[in-house]
């Protein structure tokens, strides 16, 4: 459950140390997430992104290379899948479940122990230290460690996270003195919300900041006055200063006493008021030395004298050792480092021992020892719909009327919950659920309840994947087949309108009908069976509207219809009081009738977001500063508003945005990825909330289109080990950053299962094989729909047109979102002949594909020859040949037409293969050669030896054979280029030291030399011919017509000796230039 580990430094001097951790920080060139970032304003983006017509990206030199090039840890992400999936497999051998508890999961009877992990995909990591001594590892873990482990765990199908907190926290909460409170919250979420680990701690020799408690018990702060206005010399001072800062809240159920706000007695100090900083600065240390003397003779508990000394570090350490974990899941990880030789006398000493006035602070020190002694005794030796409804029934309160009915059994129809918004039906069908379980747990019950939250997941809101869902938990538990089980609409209802006849007993509440959206005409209910079976109960709940008008329609008997109302007073005052209670928190009477009063038909969900906000009011908080909102639309923006002061607008109105703006909601690593790349975020829901959240967030049709293009960038990877610029506010440059994001491939790579040939160390092997398809179903489900909504329709041809795209949508099992997606695509596009061919092909393959995705080549190949998607399917549809070597290849080649491929292995053998076929042409014997290239017509081949290029043919009776040689120096800055389409006119022209020369390659003449006023370090022939690309003393272009030079390309220095080893390269279509220079890596337009 646990590790530890001793890192000792024999280092004399901590100024070395104190060096370390500035150097490191000083190191770093990434902007991370949690940095604040540069100001960009949205309107500015482009105009600013446009001024780039290059920029240099330079990234921080580290003497390591990144983790998951490095051995043993390559390895291991290699095997990563692999390594899962055998752990899944011994697993289930060594503990396989017993009938009935599989069946109690089915069933939805999940047990207690499971419920906050079952469904759980991210590990999430509390990372607790001190902060100045352990700066140069917590800033390691960002630069190696964590990247690594976010692929690592992408590859196993989870998500991972880290809380650390020491990066600190608004100023407002810094204000409100709520930074150990968020501290402790953090942890527990952490540990009750991860999959995997949740904790890990580095202790060194510093205990850490010691603050009093921001809430002290009244009994105890009012003995505490006592003790200082009898024993202290100053007392009738420091009982006022307590008096100042603190205030008795009477709404908590045990009285407290509060610290106020600084800002209420400091108003400068949110704004960075050195006056206001040191006042509060030295009331807090008075007040701490008050505590702490009063506490050591005042009679309390030691959990509640404890309090006054110990450290936020020790108190994160405790809470992570607060319970026991599940001993074969390591939790906790804790790393013990030891400063040997520490000279207390140096200054920066202070940075890693805790100190007061000049001297080691020995009673921190104490307890830090302390601490190590707890861990080590604690540590052992050796190392989504039942859940949410079994939450939404937690709080239930009174309504029995309601519930009493809603258990009756109707006649062969459904019973129908309805109501307006937020009156509780989803809570009444939860609690019917709830009880329905409880009532029929035992082994002799054969029946099965399903219950579905409409609209609480994804693939609810669709009626096809509504369906067939039921279908597979009825068939699962009743042991019918499903592999004969389809997705279309058609088939999937016959399907569930069989299966409910088959079973012995059924119960299954849909909640929320009104969340469906409208494909297949879901809002009719069609799929809904006009009789119900005699054995089968079922319970759906809609708002009025459609859906409720489809009910009566289809059936129109009266008693089995439930309408709920708006609450009574008494229930109100029940429910408010419930709530509050379970929070450890009252009201005062006007406070109470305020919440009461506020609304004029309140209903459970504005009781709830109201009792929300009376958590935060203490008695002594004055009632006419308490403003509350009248309806459950407003009061959720309320609620924004409160987010905007807490976090910051611009925060949360960017991170909200995207979460309102996905379509099927986002990670906590995708908003944190996301967050990264924003500037403005860096600067500085759920049914009902969703649609306020869409008006609140997104009413402004730039800032939609803006956050959604945002989206795009983000799974389509754009910034994934690429540098993103920005512009520095305080020198108005163009800068660039790492924002340390993941890629974002379509297919997660098949070389994750791909094994090494172990047997045949001789063999050097280029194939491809064959493993289990690990989709990106992230971006599979939402690139399309932001792509749509950005009206990026570019990139929305050239990916969602895309054949692999295509490929893996149907693979990945969306071939109906795909057929949806492309007809919204080509319907907002305008004319774009493209995208409404790609959306007539799979509209027409649909039910094809949905039961053969692997057909979607060959259904393509079949469309007209002159079509869009058969020209792509024809790109397709090459097979892969294998082509072994019995030695290591040192470099190959492909022909332009890439219909041969040369390859050079260490046996000295030059082979020429034939692509389509994986056969070998040809073997050619030679000692040495370093370059290889094919000409236009294909039909001979050049080999650049040290000292001369000789040509081979290729074809014909001259296969195999030299036709030719002549004298060329070969060095790092010699380039090739051979033109012309038939061999008669082929000429071939290279760089050889300081000259151009041409030759003729069927008589080996020299035809032209062309000395030139530069010696290359590096050059660069374009595709045509026309032009070189050259590094000498500077970069430039030079124009192979007229040989002058046409176009300097802007660098930061001269080079003379230092670029040996540059590299500079024209892009395919001659639109860029990138060189690797001396100084950085530019790209010039």
């Amino acid at each position: 459950m646990g590790n530890s580990a001793t890192i000792s430094n024999s280092r004399n001097s901590e100024d070395k140390w104190a060096q370390t951790v500035n150097a490191a920080t000083k190191s770093r060139s990434r902007t991370l997430s949690r940095d604040k970032g540069p100001d960009i304003k949205s309107k500015s983006k482009n105009e600013t992104w446009n001024k780039v017509k290059n920029y240099k990206i330079t990234q921080s030199i580290h003497n390591l290379e990144a983790r998951a090039r490095r051995s043993p840890w390559k390895e291991k992400l290699s095997s990563a899948s692999k390594d899962a999936e055998a752990l899944r497999k011994k697993t289930a051998q060594n503990k396989k479940l017993e009938k009935s508890f599989y069946h109690a999961i089915i069933k939805g009877n999940i047990p207690d122990e499971l419920v906050k992990s079952i469904l759980s995909t991210d590990v999430w990591i509390f990372i607790s230290s001190t902060f100045t001594d352990t700066k140069v590892e917590r800033d390691l873990f960002i630069d190696d460690v964590y990247p690594y482990l976010r692929q690592y765990y992408r590859k196993v199908g989870y998500f991972f996270n880290v809380v650390d907190l020491r990066w600190g926290v608004r100023e407002g909460a810094t204000d409100e003195h709520e930074t150990t409170d968020i501290c402790s919250n953090e942890l527990i979420r952490c540990r009750e919300t991860s999959a995997g680990p949740y904790f890990v701690g580095i202790i060194s020799r510093k205990y850490g900041y010691r603050p009093f408690p921001s809430k002290i018990k009244q009994a105890i702060f009012e003995d505490i006055m006592q003790y200082t206005q009898i024993n202290s010399n100053n007392n009738i001072r420091e009982v006022n200063l307590l008096k100042k800062w603190f205030k008795l809240d009477q709404c908590a159920i045990e009285p407290e006493y509060v610290l106020q706000p600084i800002s209420s007695n400091y108003k400068g100090y949110n704004k960075g008021v050195k006056a206001d900083w040191d006042a509060w600065n030295e009331d807090f240390t008075q007040m701490q030395a008050i505590f702490r003397n009063a506490a050591k003779y005042c009679e309390m508990s030691e959990d509640d004298r404890k309090q006054f000394f110990i450290s936020i570090t020790e108190n994160e350490v405790r809470g992570g050792l607060l319970y026991e974990d599940n001993p074969n899941r390591p939790a906790q990880f804790y790393f013990d480092r030891t400063i040997s030789n520490l000279d207390t006398n140096n200054p920066a000493s202070r940075f890693f021992i805790d100190m007061n006035n000049g001297k080691v602070d020995t009673d921190a020190t104490t307890r830090l020892e302390q601490l190590k002694e707890y861990i080590k005794f604690k540590l052992p030796r050796e190392q989504k719909y039942s859940i949410f409804c079994r939450d939404r029934s937690k709080a239930f309160v009174g309504r029995t009327a309601y519930t009493t009915k809603a258990q009756k059994k109707s006649p062969n129809v459904p019973l129908v919950v309805h109501g307006i918004s937020g009156t509780g039906k989803t809570s009444i069908m939860a609690h019917v659920f709830r009880e329905f379980l409880e009532n029929h747990s035992g082994p002799e019950y054969k029946g099965l309840c399903c219950i579905r939250c409409i609209g609480i997941t994804p693939a609810s809101s669709n009626v096809r994947e509504l369906l067939h869902s039921l279908c597979q938990q009825i068939a699962i538990f009743y042991n019918k087949d499903i592999k004969s089980l389809r997705r279309d609409f058609r088939s999937v209802t016959r399907k569930f309108h069989d299966l409910l006849v088959v079973c012995p007993r059924s119960n299954k509440p849909l909640d929320s009908l009104d969340q469906l959206n409208d494909e297949d005409e879901a809002h009719s209910l069609i799929w809904l069976p006009r009789q119900l079976p005699d054995n089968v109960y079922v319970v759906v709940s809609a708002l009025p509207g459609i859906c409720l008008q489809s009910l009566e329609f289809i059936y129109p008997k009266k008693d089995n219809y439930v309408a709920v109302q708006t609450l009574n007073k008494d229930d109100c005052t029940e429910i408010v009081d419930f709530m509050l209670e379970s929070c450890g928190r009252k009201l005062t009477t006007g406070q109470r009738n305020i919440i009461l009063k506020a609304c004029a038909a309140p209903t459970p969900l504005y009781l709830k977001l109201a009792c929300s906000a009376a958590l935060r009011w203490k008695s002594y908080t004055p009632e006419s500063e308490i403003k509350l909102a009248p309806t459950p639309r407003e009061i959720i923006k309320q609620f924004f508003d409160r987010l905007n002061q807490v976090h910051g607008a611009t925060f949360v109105k960017r991170a909200l945005g995207y979460v309102t703006a996905s379509k099927n909601g986002l990670s906590s690593t995708e908003l944190e990825d996301l967050l990264s790349c924003d500037e403005e975020a860096l600067i500085d829901v759920f049914q009902q909330f969703r649609e306020v959240a869409e008006e609140y967030f997104l009413g402004d049709a730039a800032f939609k289109e803006e956050i959604h293009s945002m989206l795009v960038d983000y799974f389509i990877g754009r910034w994934a080990n690429t540098a993103k610029p920005y512009k520095n506010n305080k020198t108005d440059e163009i800068c660039v950053a790492y924002r340390m994001v993941p890629e974002q491939p379509t297919i997660f790579s098949a070389e994750d299962e791909e094994e090494e040939n172990d047997t045949k160390p001789t063999t050097t092997t280029i194939s491809v094989k064959k493993a289990a398809t690990k989709y990106n179903h992230r971006k599979l489900s939402e690139l399309s729909h932001h792509l749509i909504e950005s009206k990026r329709w570019d990139d929305a041809q050239k990916i969602m047109c895309d054949i692999e795209w295509l490929e893996a949508k149907c693979k990945s099992g969306r071939v109906f979102e795909l057929c949806i997606e492309l007809s919204q695509a080509s319907l907002f596009a305008g004319d774009n002949p493209k995208l409404d061919n790609c959306y007539k092909f799979i509209r027409s393959c649909t039910n094809t594909l949905q039961d053969h995705p692997d057909m979607l080549i060959q259904e393509a190949l079949n469309q007209p020859d002159d079509s869009t998607i058969f020209k792509m399917a024809v790109t397709m549809s090459a097979e892969i040949a294998l082509l072994e070597h019995p030695e290591s290849i040192l470099f190959c080649q492909f022909s332009d037409d890439c219909k041969y491929l040369a390859t050079f292995c260490t046996d000295h053998i030059l082979r020429i293969w034939q692509v389509v076929s994986g056969s070998l042409l040809m073997k050619i014997k030679h000692p040495s050669i370093r370059a290889i290239t094919f000409p236009p017509h294909c039909e001979w081949v050049t080999g650049w030896d040290t000292d001369e290029i000789i040509i081979f043919g290729l074809t014909g009776e001259f296969e195999g054979q030299i036709l030719k040689r002549f004298p060329c120096a070969f060095n790092q800055a010699s380039q090739i280029y051979i033109s012309g389409k038939t061999s008669a006119n082929t000429k071939i022209s290279l760089i050889e030291k300081n000259a151009i020369k041409v030759f003729n390659p069927n008589t080996g003449k020299l035809i032209e030399k062309k000395d030139l006023q530069f010696r290359p370090k590096s050059s660069c022939f374009s595709h045509d011919g026309k032009m070189l690309a050259v590094v000498a003393k500077k970069a430039f272009l030079y124009s192979l017509a007229n040989f002058k030079e046409v176009r300097k390309l802007a660098t930061d220095k001269s080079y003379d000796s230092d670029a040996a080893n540059a590299v500079i390269r024209i892009s395919r279509d001659s639109k860029r230039v990138a060189a690797v220079l001396p100084d950085g890596t530019y790209i010039w337009q």
